[in-house]
C-alpha cells in the first residue's frame, strides 16, 4: 500500500520543467483550441485555481493494493483494489448505473472516451458527476468513502471522428474540485514514453469496469453489476495494423477498418469489456516497476460482448499523439511519482 505524505514546495527546477512542458504543448493544443470544448462557454466561472507549480504529493501511482495474481475469468474486484477507477454518471442521483468509466490521472483530471461526451451518450460536462474509487457504485459505506466530484469541463480530442471509426476516441475531464489523494484513492500511471507495443504484449493486461456482464443482442442484455468487475489477465493485445489484417475482424467491422496506429485490440479467452465499460482503463502490470500503467481506453466492440474470435477495441495511450494530448491537458494537476 503506498504511503501518502504531505505536499511540499518545489524548487526552481520543477517550475522550469513545467514551464517547458507547457510551451511544448502549445502546438499540440492548437488543434483542440480551434474547437469549443464540449459543454464549455465563455461565461463559465473557472474552478478555484490550483497552484500546481508549487504543489505535488509523494504517493506512488498505479501501485496495486493487493498482490497481483492470475485470475481465471471475469470476476468482481476486491474492495479498493483499483483506487484510480472512476464511474461517470448523468446527474448526481446515482439511481441508475454509470454511463461510462474513466481513470484518475491527477487530482483534477480523468481520462475517458470521447464518445462518452456525445449527445447520444447522455453525458456532457454540464451534467456529469464522477464517483472516484468506488468498489460498489450503489454504496457509500466502503472501507473508505468514495468521493463524488462534479465535472467542470471536458476536452475530447479535436481529431475524434464522432464515432465513425472511433479514431482519437479519448477525452480529458477536468473536475470542479480536486480529489483528496490518500491511501485509498490515487492515480494510475501514464505509460513511460519509451514503452513499445511489443513490450505491452509481454505484460499481464486487464480491463476493469461497471459494464454489463453479457449482451447477446440489442434486445437481450445481461445485468449491470453494482460491483467493479475485472477481466482475466490473459488478454492478448494486438496492434491496430495487425488487428485490421484479421479476416474475421475485417468482415465484422468493415465500416471501422482499417484501424489506425492510435488504436489497438484485445482478444480475451472468455472475457471482454461490454456495454457500460466505455472510457474505462485497459491496464498492463509492469512487474519490474510493480505498478499498473494505463495503456488503453475502452472504445467499442461487437454488440454481442465476448463473441468468439472478436476483440474489444481501445484507444492506444502509448501512441505519442495520445499520450502527449493527455500530458498537455493535465499540466495543472497534482499527481504521484511514476
Amino acid at each position: 500500500m503506498p504511503a501518502i505524505t504531505s505536499r511540499r514546495q518545489s524548487d526552481g527546477s520543477h517550475h522550469s520543467t513545467l514551464s517547458s512542458l507547457l510551451s511544448a504543448c502549445l502546438l499540440s493544443l492548437a488543434a483542440a483550441a480551434s474547437t469549443t470544448p464540449t459543454g464549455s462557454s465563455s461565461s463559465k466561472t473557472p474552478p478555484p485555481p490550483i497552484d500546481s507549480l508549487t504543489r505535488y504529493t509523494e504517493c506512488d501511482c498505479g501501485v496495486p493494493m493487493y498482490p497481483v495474481a492470475r485470475i481465471v475469468n471475469g470476476q468482481p474486484s476486491r474492495a479498493e483494489e483499483f483506487p484510480w477507477m472512476v464511474a461517470l454518471f448523468r446527474g448526481r442521483s446515482f439511481h441508475r448505473p454509470p454511463m461510462c468509466g474513466g481513470s484518475l490521472i491527477t487530482d483534477r483530471h480523468v481520462v475517458t472516451a470521447a464518445h462518452c461526451l456525445l449527445a447520444y451518450s447522455g453525458l456532457s460536462p454540464s451534467n456529469t458527476y464522477a464517483l472516484v474509487g468506488a468498489h460498489n457504485w450503489t454504496s457509500r459505506s466502503d472501507t473508505h468513502k468514495p468521493q463524488v466530484h462534479r465535472v467542470w469541463d471536458g476536452y475530447p480530442m479535436a481529431t475524434f471522428d464522432q464515432g465513425i471509426k472511433f479514431d482519437g476516441d479519448l477525452a480529458v475531464l477536468v473536475l470542479e474540485q480536486p480529489v483528496e489523494l490518500n491511501a485509498f484513492t490515487y492515480p494510475i500511471c501514464l505509460p513511460p514514453a519509451n514503452y513499445t507495443f511489443d513490450m505491452l504484449t509481454q505484460m499481464p493486461a486487464v480491463v476493469i469496469g461497471y459494464g454489463r456482464l453479457w449482451v447477446d443482442s440489442r434486445e437481450k442484455v445481461g445485468p449491470q453489476p453494482q460491483l467493479l468487475f475485472k477481466t482475466t489477465r490473459n488478454l492478448r493485445l494486438v496492434s491496430g495494423a495487425d488487428c485490421s489484417r484479421d479476416t474475421i475482424v475485417r468482415e465484422v467491422f468493415e465500416d471501422k477498418m482499417p484501424l489506425t496506429d492510435r488504436q489497438m485490440c484485445a482478444f480475451g479467452e472468455d472475457t471482454d469489456s461490454c456495454t457500460g465499460d466505455s472510457g474505462g482503463p485497459l491496464m498492463v502490470f509492469d512487474r519490474h516497476m510493480y505498478r499498473y500503467y494505463l495503456v488503453g481506453v475502452v472504445s467499442f466492440g461487437a454488440v454481442r460482448c465476448n463473441s468468439p474470435g472478436l476483440p474489444g477495441f481501445y484507444t492506444s495511450v502509448i501512441h505519442p499523439s495520445i499520450r502527449n494530448y493527455i500530458t498537455c491537458n493535465i499540466a495543472d494537476g497534482v499527481t504521484c511519482r511514476t
